[in-house]
């Protein structure tokens, strides 16, 4: 929640308008630590399970970041839970024709071990939704009769 109050905080482009080598290099960093806070923040949304425009938001991500290999992946993880086995894998080939086309690479390892385990229907891949146990009553029993002062 946190997260998302911090990144709901964050207005355009941070120190616009400012110019030279040290403002340029702190805008760098900032926005490096707000797409940081992004991916986390959507790490947690998807450990606690689907929520209504998770993936909408994902994509829209992806869309302004193509190189973020973590983005690419949580919209994976994220089409994939969705039921859209079809998009997630779709996903993977958007993510690895970008990163060849801009950077001449292959998508990493962890990317490649996504595709690899949507392909396979991991089922390790499914929310763990954590199991409430009932909670113990803390009173004793009630008193059949009760006497006496």
């Amino acid at each position: 929640r946190s997260l998302r109050q911090a990144l709901g905080a964050w207005r355009g482009q941070a120190l616009a308008g400012t110019r030279g080598i040290f403002f340029e290099s702190e805008r760098d960093r900032l926005e490096e630590l707000r797409l940081a806070a992004l991916e986390e923040l959507h790490a947690a949304e998807l450990q606690l399970g689907e929520r209504p425009g998770l993936t909408a938001e994902l994509r829209a991500a992806v869309a302004a970041h193509p190189l973020r290999e973590r983005l690419h992946e949580q919209l994976m993880l994220s089409l994939y839970r969705s039921g859209r086995r079809a998009d997630a894998l779709a996903a993977y080939r958007e993510a690895r024709k970008v990163l060849r086309e801009e950077l001449g690479v292959d998508p990493g390892a962890g990317l490649d071990r996504l595709h690899s385990r949507i392909l396979h229907t991991d089922p390790a891949l499914d929310v763990r939704r954590a199991v409430r146990q009932p909670v113990p009553s803390q009173l004793p029993p009630d008193l059949p009769a009760f006497t006496g002062r």
